[in-house]
Parts: C-alpha cells; structure tokens; sequence
C-alpha cells in the first residue's frame, strides 16, 4: 500500500519543491496551503506522515499540531516540522507538542527523503 504524505506550507514553491521530491520516492502526496484546510484533510484521509510548517495564515503550525495530537484518531502520526525558524523556543515549543523531527528550510532531498524514512521506519539501516 503507497503511504501518503500532507505537505502542510503556504510557500507554493516549497510545496512544490516537496511534492517532486517525494513523488519520486513512489509515495502519495497531498497538500495543504493552511493548517485549517490541513485539519479538514486529515480528517477525511489516512496519512503516514505530515510535513508542518510553522508560520502559515491563520491556524499556525504549532495550533495545528495541537489540534493533531489531541484527536485520538491522529495523535500518533508522525509530524516532520519543516520552517525557516531556527528559534530555540520554537523548537522546545514543538518537541512539546511531540514532533517527529525538526528540519530547517530548505532541505536538500537527500536530507528530506532520509527524515521522512526514518519518520515514517521505513530507514534502510545500510544509509
């Protein structure tokens, strides 16, 4: 069964940049421009993984991943938070909220495929 990815930012070149990035690897990307519409998706689809930006219009990165980890159907989804924000209370603030992992923008793909492998435990150990 493909697993399928939210990309969650409202930067379309970074959306963009994600999606070819993960197509390639053969897995199912969807995207979100906002964490309300984030929210609306994740209700309605099974994701494997979600990639959250912080700084987005009107429900944030940090709201929507509350409003992800205190909903007993998505609590224990992996949550990749991908933002410029190198602020260390940004990223005490999401190891809180209990985020997978925490990359700065933008990554190369070899790091993101990598993060997203070993978010999702699907690493080969040999890399």
């Amino acid at each position: 069964m493909d697993k399928k990815i939210l990309i969650v930012d409202d930067d379309i070149h970074i959306q963009q940049l994600l999606n070819q990035f993960l197509k390639n690897e053969g897995w199912v990307i969807h995207v979100s421009g906002d964490g309300a519409a984030a929210i609306g998706k994740i209700s309605k689809y099974k994701y494997d993984l979600i990639i959250l930006d912080i700084n987005m219009p009107g429900i944030n990165g940090f709201k929507t991943l509350s409003i992800i980890r205190e909903n007993e159907a998505t609590k224990d989804i992996p949550v990749l938070m991908l933002t410029m924000s190198k602020n260390m209370d940004d990223v005490v603030k999401a190891r809180a909220l209990r985020i997978t992992d925490y990359i700065i923008k933008p990554p190369t793909k070899e790091q993101l495929i990598k993060r997203v492998r070993r978010a999702m435990g699907t690493e080969n150990p040999q890399t």
